[in-house]
């Protein structure tokens, strides 16, 4: 991947986490945790961080 499409990938994952902060707002006390829309977000998050570390690696890697 590019450092581009990473970039864009992880705007559109931001994007998402967005919807779902606002959709988890929007519900009443339940257990949310074992949701399948929980465990999206989740994944979700990992794959931001992990294309967040790529992302620094590519930028340190270009300054040395």
């Amino acid at each position: 991947m590019t450092k581009k499409e990473i970039k864009e990938e992880i705007e559109t994952i931001n994007k998402r986490l967005e919807k779902a902060d606002e959709y988890f707002l929007n519900l009443d006390l339940i257990e949310v945790d074992e949701t399948r829309e929980y465990k999206l977000v989740r994944s979700l998050i990992k794959r931001a961080a992990y294309l967040t570390n790529i992302l620094i690696k590519m930028e340190v890697q270009q300054d040395a």
